[in-house]
């Protein structure tokens, strides 16, 4: 969100891309950060925080569904599961190591 508010008070026009394409690519990178650092540095609590936040744009984009906003709400919902089924991995296999 502050990366796109930076952009945007510089007049940023998305090199003619429409604003939805931006927006699913932003949820994917979050999404991806937020895997890496669940799976590289075990750090569940940043993962949670990238979810929260996504589940906040989901709620909110949910009542949208103009045909442009169905293929932003895809990418959010994949984004998303992404999120859970990592995190849901991620913290069965710490509870397994700490089972040994």
């Amino acid at each position: 969100a502050n990366f796109s508010a930076w952009l945007v008070s510089f007049n940023w026009s998305g090199f003619g891309l429409p604003a939805q394409f931006w927006a699913i690519l932003m949820v994917l990178v979050a999404a991806a950060i937020g895997v890496w650092m669940l799976l590289r540095r075990n750090d569940f609590y940043f993962t949670l925080v990238i979810f929260w936040g996504l589940i906040g744009i989901l709620a909110r984009q949910i009542w949208y569904t103009v045909p442009l906003e169905i293929a932003f709400l895809a990418g959010l919902i994949v984004a998303t599961v992404s999120l859970v089924g990592a995190s849901i991995w991620q913290y069965s296999y710490i509870f397994r190591l700490k089972k040994e």
